[in-house]
């Protein structure tokens, strides 16, 4: 016989399967933007940055510019780790 939680977790999953539910939708959107940051040089990194603050600035929330700033903030960041070995001590 199942006892209630194996019961629960059968109809409802567990509480990580919710979770990862809950956050499923913020995960596509970023993999649905990743390609268009993959192909983006140095100097339209700074032209996204530039662009978004000047959104921010004109009162866009930054709820709602706040998945482009991961995706260019993080692109910056790899492309700089990327290089990282070039750079002497």
């Amino acid at each position: 016989m199942l006892g209630f939680g194996k019961l629960a977790r059968a109809a409802f999953g567990s509480s990580n399967d919710r979770k990862i539910k809950s956050i499923q939708p913020i995960v596509d959107k970023i993999n649905s933007l990743e390609a268009d940051f993959e192909e983006l040089d140095d100097e339209e990194l700074i032209k996204k940055t530039d662009d978004l603050k000047e959104r921010y600035s004109n009162g866009e929330t930054l709820d709602s510019l706040l998945l482009k700033l991961l995706l260019t903030v993080g692109k910056q960041q790899s492309a700089r780790l990327d290089y990282e070995h070039l750079i002497p001590n």
